[in-house]
């Protein structure tokens, strides 16, 4: 609540992303498009911006900005051990990634961020496993392509994480994290995958 009030951020949802734009991820003018698309399903919904000082210029210099930007909340880069509280300002956190074919073989580390958070995740359908984690555990909203997010039933399932309880939500994520993102976990797997063994001993 602290990091929302001096963001100036309203009591309404806020849809947080966090990193870069171009090359992997979404350029600054599709990212822009997402948020003219989805903006209009609630008068209350904010869209905070967490990126690098070129990107926030690139951002408010852009033709598209001037019709959303009093719902664009634009932040520096801020200290990594403080980028949790940041995060924590934030509602559902947005994986800006397109789903091209070669996207299921990576692992954004920003989805981890953000369930390590406690924020559910929008995410395109076949950006890593993030997807499928998203459904299997409740953590989170597919999409089919943020770049061609249709806002009929969105709303809806922004909604149903928000009525959840803060806590539940909160904790449903973090164990997700931990679950799919610990990085011990990580090595185990990749040592059990290199001498063949599935026992995890």
């Amino acid at each position: 609540m602290r990091i929302r009030k001096e963001l100036g951020l309203k009591e309404g949802t806020v849809l947080v992303y966090v990193g870069k734009f171009g090359g992997i991820y979404l350029t600054v003018e599709e990212y822009l498009r997402f948020v003219i698309a989805v903006a209009p399903i609630d008068p209350a919904l904010r869209f905070l911006i967490i990126t690098s000082a070129r990107s926030l210029e690139e951002l408010r210099r852009h033709p598209l900005f001037s019709s959303v930007e009093d719902r664009i909340v634009l932040q520096p880069p801020v200290p990594a051990d403080e980028l949790h509280q940041f995060l924590s300002a934030g509602d559902i956190g947005v994986v800006a990634i397109p789903p091209t074919p070669s996207q299921v073989y990576r692992t954004p580390v920003k989805s981890a961020h953000y369930w390590a958070a406690g924020l559910p995740i929008m995410v395109p359908a076949g950006v890593s496993d993030d997807h499928r984690i998203a459904v299997v555990e409740d953590a989170g909203i597919v999409v089919d392509d943020l770049r061609t997010v249709q806002p009929a039933g969105l709303k809806e399932a922004i909604d149903r994480y928000m009525e959840l309880d803060p806590e539940v939500r909160r904790d449903r994520c973090i164990k997700v994290a931990m679950k799919y993102r610990d990085t011990g976990m990580m090595v185990s797997l990749l040592r059990d995958l290199l001498t063949g063994r599935s026992d995890g001993a």
